[in-house]
């Protein structure tokens, strides 16, 4: 593209288009969305808006806004703070979320996990020692229907899940403090 010239030191080559008229062919498009990669917001990041893709998704910086990955999934590190609505395949929060949680096939908060919003998704877990402030639904559709019928969270207390029980049932299933 460079080359030199007698009288100057440098000159400039004329681009393909200029040469023929016609323009210059594209490199192949990009091939389809991955979805076996992952992205990060490292910890001295912090972002706000929107997110939507098809990788999946770790976050041990800030994040403010909306995060839809709908084929993929969301991992709230132990360092990472949350205040977005999270919509993914599955949602892990081992750090601070304050926003909704929807998880088509599953949520889980782990025991050093903090979250205040609601959460809906077939399959929620909620880890000894973890908190939560909100309400769970439990949606099922047939793929992802229990054998067994779906378990209720008979009461609730800011803080901790004071009991799931089944349905028809007085008796303590699971408890976490």
């Amino acid at each position: 593209m460079w080359k030199k010239n007698e009288g100057s030191d440098v000159s400039i080559e004329s681009s393909p288009r200029e040469q023929t008229g016609q323009p210059r062919s594209n490199p192949a498009p990009n091939p389809a969305p991955s979805t076996s990669a992952t992205s990060a917001i490292g910890a001295s990041l912090s972002v706000k808006g929107d997110i939507s893709g098809y990788e999946d998704l770790v976050i041990h910086g800030q994040l403010e806004g909306q995060v839809s990955l709908q084929k993929n999934n969301i991992t709230v590190g132990p360092d990472g703070k949350v205040r977005a609505t999270l919509d993914a395949m599955k949602i892990t929060v081992e750090g601070q979320v304050t926003g909704d949680l929807s998880g088509s096939e599953r949520v889980v908060i782990r025991s050093a996990g903090k979250v205040e919003g609601n959460i809906t998704a077939p399959r929620v877990v909620l880890e000894d020692g973890c908190r939560f402030k909100g309400s769970v639904e439990m949606n099922f559709d047939e793929k992802t229907k229990p054998a067994a019928s779906k378990p209720s969270v008979s009461t609730r207390e800011e803080g901790r899940v004071a009991g799931v029980t089944s349905p028809g049932s007085s008796q303590v299933v699971s408890q976490a403090k």
